[in-house]
């Protein structure tokens, strides 16, 4: 029967069916609308939809509290003008404008604003044209961010590093007062001997070669004269271990052809037997070597001797002269700088220690040393008569 009537009434079946395609799509079209509004409610950034005039048409809840209204229906219908001082208004209305027309967005801008509050706030702006899908201009979509944490972190940490700018100036003067007075405590030029003698007929010559790794270097060295016969030398190193010293003392008897020395934990001298071509370490003659400067109150330290020969030539160095890294993780360590020493044993202490230095250097994987250096050349001339 009901077929019947179907049949005598198509267009009342064609409206039924048309309007229930119309309540799916209707209510496909209302979920969607919900879950897109739930995701864009949820993002962290305030996004905005306006129309050409500037009137708000959407916004998501946090652009809502942004602007001060508790939900959207108070936003929509309005204008930046209603919610924001007139200047910030207006700057954001021109820039809304110049998109506009211009057709280029705005990305990331970051731009100075003020809350409901009055408090100053950054934010990052990106601003684009809405076009219809004919491509009409309907509108402007507007994402900003607040990012005001993020600038005051900038601007703490811009103040952090002119302060530490500022300290590090006042450092380096100080750095630099240091180095003046630890230039003023090296040697400045040595002792004649005789003391009545001329430069060129001294009984003892002096080389050295200071290299500070850093603005104030931690060795030190120091040559006197005790008479016209005897000179006096010591060696200082800053060990790596807190108020202790390494350090190495030398008493030269020019007229007695003797040396007496004393080591503190220092590398050993090398005596450069320049008629022999020869080298040997300044050992202890079966003493124990003796602990670094300031670890025992009541340390000893044996004095050992050996015989000086006119030619010879004795180097003191500081652990910066050998411990030093090359390519493929060598090291130039003391056993090479002994031979490479050896093999120079006939040069004059000047031309040794010039290329001493320069071998260690192009070694070096830096091509420089990374630590302090010092190396005194004491060469001995002639012996004198009592």
């Amino acid at each position: 029967m009901k077929d019947e009537e179907d049949k005598k009434c198509p267009d009342r079946l064609s409206t039924e069916e048309e309007l229930f395609e119309y309540q799916q799509r209707a209510e496909r079209l209302a979920f969607e609308n919900k879950m897109l509004r739930a995701v864009l409610d949820s993002m962290p950034d305030n996004i905005s939809i306006k129309d050409l005039k500037g009137r708000y048409i959407f916004d998501n809840c946090r652009h809502a509290r942004f602007l001060g209204a508790t939900n959207s229906s108070e936003v929509v219908g309005k204008t930046v003008f209603d919610f924001l001082p007139t200047q910030i208004a207006a700057k954001f209305h021109a820039e809304d404008l110049r998109v506009l027309r211009s057709g280029e967005p705005v990305v990331q801008s970051v731009d100075e604003a003020v809350d409901r509050a009055g408090n100053k706030v950054w934010m990052s702006v990106t601003k684009m044209s809405l076009r219809d899908e004919k491509g009409e201009l309907i509108g402007l979509v507007s994402t900003t961010r607040d990012i005001t944490a993020r600038k005051n972190a900038e601007e703490q940490l811009a103040k952090y590093a002119e302060e530490l700018r500022e300290k590090n100036a006042e450092l380096e003067e100080d750095l630099e007062t240091a180095r003046e007075l630890q230039n003023a405590l090296l040697p400045q030029q040595y002792p004649l001997f005789p003391s009545s003698a001329l430069p060129a007929a001294s009984a003892l010559g002096f080389h050295h070669f200071f290299r500070p790794s850093s603005g104030l270097g931690g060795d030190f060295f120091y040559v006197f004269q005790l008479s016209d016969t005897v000179a006096g030398f010591r060696i200082l190193n800053h060990t790596r271990l807190p108020m202790f010293v390494s350090a190495c003392y030398l008493l030269a008897d020019i007229a007695r052809g003797e040396l007496r020395y004393a080591n503190a934990g220092h590398p050993a001298p090398l005596c450069v037997h320049r008629a022999q071509r020869s080298v040997e370490p300044l050992s202890l003659r079966g003493s124990k070597p003796g602990p670094v400067l300031g670890i025992f109150d009541d340390a000893e330290y044996h004095c050992s001797s050996c015989k000086l020969s006119a030619g010879d030539t004795l180097l003191l160095f500081t652990d910066g002269l050998f411990e030093v890294e090359g390519a493929d993780a060598q090291y130039y360590d003391q056993a090479r700088l002994l031979r490479s020493v050896s093999q120079r044993a006939g040069l004059c202490a000047g031309e040794l220690c010039q290329q001493l230095v320069a071998e260690v250097q192009q070694f070096a994987v830096t091509k420089d040393f990374a630590d302090d250096v010092c190396l005194i050349a004491v060469e001995i001339d002639h012996l004198m008569k009592n």
